[in-house]
């Protein structure tokens, strides 16, 4: 099992995807269900963290989906950890 990390930033990124959810869209349950589904797809990254693709435009990084949304994370195999670098929404430029 590989420890998952999550950067600062991704935090951040989390945050605000619930707070536009609940607050802009106003709609609380979708907010919960997205933050849900984003944080299983998270936590399912210890378990198989390669099962993702290698991003084609920065190779150095995976990319998980959870809904319409976009999870940046690196392996680190010495350490066995996954850093979560980046939660964005797929429409939304990186």
């Amino acid at each position: 099992m590989y420890k998952v990390l999550i950067s600062p930033k991704a935090q951040i990124e989390i945050e605000n995807i619930y707070k536009y959810i609940a607050i802009d869209k106003q709609d609380g349950f979708a907010a919960n269900h997205t933050i849900t589904l984003i944080n299983q797809k998270i936590l399912s990254l210890s378990k198989v963290p390669e099962a993702a693709a290698v991003s084609e435009q920065h190779p150095r990084y995976r990319i998980a989906h959870a809904k319409r949304y976009k999870i940046f994370y690196r392996i680190n195999k010495t350490k066995k950890t996954v850093t979560v670098t980046r939660v964005v929404h797929s429409l939304q430029n990186y």
